[in-house]
């Protein structure tokens, strides 16, 4: 009897989480925003302040999945997971990215290029000085955790690697 109300709750879960994910709702453990639900909208414009789900590039994917900075999925290039961070800079911003990242000529606040990762290995650097974004550009980060995994270590995001804005439901 335990085994076949523990298979109904497995099938029940299993459903439910098929029927949020089509429906557009997405739950987020990772330390980058605050855990969550979430609903996409795979809208066609963003704008500075958006908090988008995207994929790396397949390149950038393999590299982050060897390092542990993100996990197996389905969805993006190299079997990886979607990020979730928002956009600090759109096209005709001026960026700078060395130590820390420079928008416009002010500095972002918690962007500090970390020198090595969490297990004390040196970080991959992206540089970039008056760097001007063009039409399909972002540079995506997150002040919520300034150890984020972010456009200062993979750079440049294009439009097409953007699945949809996020918006937070509920948040703890």
């Amino acid at each position: 009897m335990r085994f076949k109300i523990i298979i109904a709750l497995i099938i029940s879960f299993s459903i439910f989480s098929t029927i949020s994910y089509i429906l557009g709702y997405r739950l987020n453990l990772s330390s980058s925003i605050p855990p969550g639900i979430y609903k996409l909208d795979k809208k066609a414009t963003y704008t500075k302040g958006d908090l988008v789900i995207f994929c790396l590039s397949e390149k950038e994917a393999k590299y982050a999945k060897m390092k542990g900075y993100i996990g197996m999925g389905i969805v993006c290039p190299a079997f990886s997971v979607p990020l979730t961070k928002y956009i600090t800079a759109a096209a005709g911003d001026s960026i700078s990215i060395d130590s820390d990242i420079i928008i416009n000529g002010k500095d972002v606040l918690n962007s500090v290029v970390l020198k090595t990762d969490h297990e004390g290995h040196q970080t991959k650097r992206i540089k970039y000085h008056n760097r001007i974004l063009k039409e399909d550009e972002y540079i995506l980060f997150s002040n919520y955790n300034p150890n984020s995994y972010d456009s200062r270590y993979y750079g440049i995001i294009h439009h097409n690697q953007i699945i949809g804005k996020s918006s937070p439901i509920i948040t703890w």
